[in-house]
């Protein structure tokens, strides 16, 4: 499969997802499921790039790099549009293994507000996400 994402900004993207996941201090297969799935469906690659990129992540989570870093990378690269879907990204994380810890939902804030995104879209990402679960029930 092809996309028009360059490796760095996937893994920028994975790096977050895992740091979400991660906020807590457990990560649950479910939210593993949900970040490859995400990846696979945000950046239209396979199953094997995916679980790539997570492998990578999580090496990179364990030498504790920031979010910062990503976060800013991100925001130079992505549109006004793929921020906003990406945060949507993020909240389904924090959503796949049943509930947003509150460690999770102010990790997401931050990396909302390093991609420079509104409060009204971080709002709107958190309810329309949150609904997506409580659909699933």
């Amino acid at each position: 499969m092809e996309n028009n994402f360059s490796k760095e900004i996937m893994q920028a993207c994975s790096g977050l997802l895992i740091n979400v996941a991660d906020a807590d201090n457990i990560i649950e297969s479910d939210e593993l499921n949900a970040i490859q799935d995400i990846l696979i469906d945000f950046f239209a690659i396979d199953d094997i790039t995916a679980q790539d990129l997570i492998d990578h992540s999580l090496h990179e989570l364990n030498m504790k790099k920031d979010l910062f870093g990503a976060g800013k990378y991100l925001n130079d690269t992505f549109t006004e549009e793929e921020k906003i879907d990406f945060l949507h990204c993020i909240y389904e994380v924090g959503y796949s293994d049943g509930s947003l810890h509150h460690i999770e939902e102010h990790m997401i804030k931050q990396i909302a507000n390093i991609l420079h995104l509104e409060h009204k879209d971080i709002v709107n990402a958190n309810i329309e996400v949150k609904g997506w679960f409580k659909d699933d029930k």
